[in-house]
């Protein structure tokens, strides 16, 4: 294990916002300019998000970039709307774990035996990020993303077209633009993408099961960041179990003998 691995389980939240998915290549066809239905359908798709008041998964992820991959375990743990928690394992050694609240983020690196508490607004500062992304990090959106939820509320969408047998929102704000391709008969998301100029992030949903007897959620997602003049950014992330409403014990404490980063 190494000091690689705190730095890729901080920047997986930034990741995982995952405003992104696999780029489309087909022309869509069948335009629709009815806003009312589109208004209908992005109501449609708020109403089926799934949020279950504790959710669970065990994840195995695989990190590529700058020429270095690095592969670890992880244990993701969710309470709706009041904290997200998470940790980071390489040979079942805990290298990293992190908290997040709704107005705060938490982390300890077992490695160098140092710690972080900071505000939301920190991960922004620290990649200086766009305003647009800097708006985006919160607590409820990170839920959505680990659950498989589509982001609606940061680019509204204004265009319905389809692509296949599959239905495509997409919409602009500023210099950004955003597409999402969902599935038209369960309305589950199947991949959608963020872009500003030449800089993309996608996410694509698969591997879908069903996780209790109304609500299924995708097992795979793969992240990827395309940046001009630098490599690629790869992130896989397949869970492996998912545990649902069962109240969950969190352990997150800052030993005294800790530096702050």
């Amino acid at each position: 294990m190494n000091k690689s691995l705190f730095s890729s389980s901080i920047i997986l939240l930034i990741f995982i916002l995952g405003l992104g998915s696999c780029k489309g290549t087909k022309k869509a066809t069948g335009v629709i300019k009815t806003d009312a239905k589109l208004e209908n359908l992005v109501s449609q798709i708020a109403t089926n998000a799934f949020h279950p008041e504790w959710f669970k998964a065990k994840a195995q992820l695989q990190y590529r970039a700058d020429g270095r991959g690095l592969s670890f375990t992880s244990t993701i743990i969710s309470k709706d709307k009041e904290l997200l928690w998470l940790n980071g394992k390489k040979f079942g050694i805990e290298g990293a774990r992190i908290l997040v609240k709704p107005d705060s983020i938490f982390a300890i690196n077992r490695l160098q035996k140092q710690y972080l508490s900071e505000d939301m607004s920190w991960v922004a500062r620290e990649y200086d990020l766009p305003t647009l992304l800097s708006e985006a990090i919160s607590l409820n959106h990170l839920q959505d993303i680990f659950i498989g939820n589509p982001i609606l509320d940061i680019i509204p969408y204004t265009k319905l077209s389809y692509i296949d047998a599959e239905t495509l929102l997409t919409g602009e704000k500023d210099n950004y633009s955003t597409q999402l391709i969902i599935n038209p008969n369960n309305l589950q998301t199947r991949s959608f993408n963020f872009t500003q100029g030449e800089n993309i992030m996608y996410v694509k949903y698969s591997d879908y099961r069903q996780v209790n007897d109304t609500h299924m959620i995708a097992f795979k997602r793969e992240l990827l960041i395309e940046r001009p003049e630098e490599e690629d950014i790869n992130l896989s992330i397949q869970y492996d179990n998912i545990i649902i409403d069962e109240p969950q014990s969190i352990k997150f404490s800052i030993p005294s003998s800790y530096s702050k980063m």
